[in-house]
């Protein structure tokens, strides 16, 4: 259910179509209804979108693919867990290194 969900609301964020979503396309965006619902189903607050983006994208220098954004989201979904959070940052640091 949310995993098609997070694919439609990547495909609206995409505006080039690139596979790829870079903070300035979250940003344009930021105050949809969709995406503002979407983020609130899964317990995300507003005022912390750009706070998850940029730790998923290296504090937006990077752009983020759909698996990214998807693993991202679900771990922020609700109260997170320290191993959720320890994940999250290993995941962080491997994106890193592949650049």
């Amino acid at each position: 259910r949310y995993v098609n969900s997070f694919k439609e609301l990547y495909a609206k964020l995409d505006d080039d179509a690139s596979g790829d979503i870079s903070m300035a396309e979250l940003c344009k965006h930021l105050h949809d209804a969709d995406m503002l619902a979407f983020m609130e189903s899964l317990e995300i607050d507003a005022s912390d979108i750009k706070h998850f983006f940029a730790a998923i994208s290296q504090d937006g220098e990077l752009s983020v693919d759909v698996e990214t954004f998807v693993v991202g989201c679900m771990k922020c979904k609700g109260n997170a867990k320290s191993m959720d959070l320890l994940s999250l940052c290993h995941s962080h640091r491997k994106l890193g290194h592949r650049f």
